[in-house]
C-alpha cells in the first residue's frame, strides 16, 4: 500500500490485491480478436480493479481504433514490476510521436480520440507508481506494443490480501 501512496492520495478509492493474468483472462475483455498469453499463472498488484479493467480495456479500443485486427495481452513478471504488453497488428505510432504516447493530445493519425485515453492510462500507472510506454513488439507479427508496468505484490501477500477473512465482532470494533 505504501509503494502506492500516490492513488490513496489522489483518488481515494480502495486498492485491493488483484491478479492480472486473471483479469486479462476475464470475460470483461474476451473477444475473438483479443489473445493472452501470460508465462505464468498469477501475477498480484494493488490497484483498484475497475479502473486497471478500464485502462486494459482502453489499450484495446485504442488498437481497434486505430486499425488493428489482432490484439495480444501479454503479462510477465519481474521482481519489480507486473508489465501488461498490449500489442497488435495496426499501423502503429508516429516515429516523432512515440515518446509523447500517454500526453493529453498525442494519438496516431488513423486515431479519432487525440489520446485523451493513453493519457489517462498513463496518469493511471503513475498514481500507482508505474509506468506507461510505447515499446518495441516481442515478435515480429505485430506492430505496434505498449506496456503498462505496475508494482508487483508479493503472490503470498497478494492471495493473502485477495482472501475473505472471517472478523469477528470484538476484532471489528477494535
Amino acid at each position: 500500500a505504501w509503494r502506492a501512496g500516490r492513488a490513496d492520495r489522489s483518488f481515494r478509492r480502495p486498492l485491493t490485491a488483484v491478479d492480472v493474468v486473471w483479469l486479462a483472462r476475464s470475460s470483461a475483455l474476451a473477444a475473438d480478436d483479443v489473445h493472452v498469453d501470460a508465462p505464468v499463472s498469477e501475477a498480484w498488484v494493488f490497484a483498484d480493479e475497475r479502473q486497471l479493467t478500464a485502462a486494459i480495456a482502453e489499450l484495446i479500443d485504442n488498437a481497434r481504433r486505430s486499425g488493428a485486427t489482432q490484439i495480444l495481452i501479454e503479462v510477465e513478471i519481474d521482481h519489480e514490476n507486473v508489465d501488461i504488453i498490449v500489442a497488435d497488428d495496426g499501423p502503429g505510432f508516429v516515429p516523432e510521436q512515440r515518446d509523447a504516447v500517454g500526453q493529453p493530445f498525442i494519438a496516431p493519425p488513423s486515431s479519432d480520440r487525440l489520446g485523451l485515453g493513453l493519457a489517462t492510462v498513463a496518469e493511471f500507472a503513475a498514481d500507482l507508481g508505474g509506468s506507461f510506454a510505447v515499446v518495441e513488439p516481442h515478435q515480429s507479427s505485430w506492430t505496434t506494443a505498449v506496456r503498462l508496468s505496475l508494482p508487483v505484490v508479493d503472490g503470498s501477500a497478494g492471495e493473502l490480501a485477495a482472501s475473505e477473512m472471517a472478523v469477528d465482532q470484538a476484532t471489528a470494533q477494535t
